[in-house]
């Protein structure tokens, strides 16, 4: 909560205000020497709007912050990943229940300057709180477990403890410019089963993966991971990456937390633009 300026006035009013509430009916004020009548009730609310403002500005919650403010801190949320996590950026629920839903959309940047048998990855998706299991929609450039090549490829996946990788098939090709989209959820008659879709707005496809849920998904993600990279210049695109339309559960995320060179080299980073949008510069020369 944030409050700037004065405390409110105190309550019950000062002494020469509790006179005014006992006015007979009707009562008249002089204005430019014309007489007003008011009822008792309006002349109440008049007397009482400038104490109950200040209560209700108190009382309001802050609609978006960039960072987590309750729960696992900031260090808790940007440890425990690999060194490929270059930059990304985190919510958990406030309330700490278990998330059923992440949808986002993001745009395909330019390929890199050069195929040196690097991997790319950009996605959303989500997480328990142990970790190591991961539901997601990855867009790809090179070889993964799911397949690919020396172009960006889209594709759902499901990851789990042991590394095992479970992707839909086949994988998407799309093209730079293109907008990808990502609906995870829970879904079945008892919403017994996870359905991951990615989809290509521009070839109107998408790659969808039905898997068994088993355990309660705690953190959602927008995550740009990079493995093998030797030059930063040549290998990685010069491109900012907006993941936009991010809703967990259906609602605007109360927070996010920014987690800056994750994996360090490149000077990758994170921007947190509003409650449904972050921006990733994937290189440092990336202009603000």
């Amino acid at each position: 909560r944030i409050w700037g300026g004065t405390p409110p006035p105190p309550w019950p009013p000062p002494l020469p205000l509790l006179p005014l509430l006992s006015l007979p009916l009707p009562c008249s004020l002089l204005i430019r020497g014309r007489p007003l009548i008011f009822s008792r009730l309006p002349l109440l609310i008049l007397l009482l709007l400038p104490l109950a403002l200040p209560l209700l500005v108190l009382g309001a919650q802050p609609v978006f912050a960039l960072s987590a403010a309750t729960g696992a801190s900031a260090s808790d949320l940007c440890s425990g990943h690999s060194e490929g996590w270059k930059a990304y950026a985190v919510t958990t629920p406030l309330n700490n229940a278990s998330i059923t839903s992440l949808s986002s959309c993001w745009t395909v940047p330019p390929l890199p300057p050069r195929d040196n048998g690097q991997q790319i990855f950009l996605w959303s998706g989500m997480e328990p709180s142990a970790q190591g299991e991961v539901l997601q929609s990855v867009l790809q450039f090179g070889e993964s477990k799911a397949g690919g090549g020396s172009y960006w490829a889209l594709a759902s996946w499901k990851v789990d403890t042991s590394g095992i990788v479970f992707a839909s098939q086949p994988l998407l090709k799309v093209s730079p410019g293109d907008v990808v989209c990502s609906q995870l959820s829970a879904c079945g008659t008892a919403r017994e089963w996870w359905c991951l879709e990615s989809r290509s707005v521009l070839a109107s496809l998408s790659s969808t993966l039905r898997v068994r849920r088993s355990r309660p998904m705690a953190s959602a993600y927008a995550v740009f991971e990079a493995f093998g990279v030797e030059n930063c210049t040549e290998e990685i695109p010069r491109a900012r990456v907006t993941f936009t339309r991010l809703l967990v559960d259906g609602e605007a995320p109360a927070q996010w937390t920014a987690c800056d060179g994750a994996g360090g080299g490149c000077g990758s980073s994170v921007r947190l633009e509003n409650s449904t949008q972050v921006s990733i510069a994937m290189r440092s020369d990336v202009a603000p």
